[in-house]
């Protein structure tokens, strides 16, 4: 793949080398944007969905590498996590723990996956405004 760099980071800047079929190769830079950011954070969600879906321990989850990868994205993804926990909550509440370090319930709703996710929705909100 003569000409063609893919940083190891997805979210790099990459440059890519077009070929077309007229035989003339272009190259171009390519600046990752934020549709790269969202498209990249929906995949190993959906990934993570799937492959979890039937598991039961909680240590298993959150060891899978899409939930690994989606933490590591940090604060970038916090908004988007807050958003899927609005349509529907999950065990997506421990991403947000891992990410932020912060629980905004008390210890006696640990559990609670619905209780939890309205806390982390209420306080994101609170926290916006």
């Amino acid at each position: 793949m003569d000409g063609v760099h893919v940083a190891s980071d997805p979210y790099a800047d990459y440059t890519r080398d077009r070929g077309h079929n007229t035989g003339v190769t272009t190259r171009g830079s390519y600046k990752s944007s934020y549709a790269d950011f969202v498209s990249a954070f929906y995949d190993h969600l959906h990934k993570w969905k799937s492959e979890t879906v039937f598991e039961s321990n909680l240590d298993i989850i959150i060891s899978h590498p899409s939930y690994q990868a989606i933490t590591q994205l940090g604060d970038r993804a916090v908004s988007l996590l807050v958003d899927e926990l609005r349509r529907e909550p999950s065990l997506l509440v421990y991403m947000l723990e891992d990410i932020t370090g912060e629980r905004p319930y008390a210890a006696n709703i640990q559990g609670d996956i619905r209780a939890m996710s309205n806390h982390w929705v209420l306080w994101m909100e609170r926290e916006a405004a």
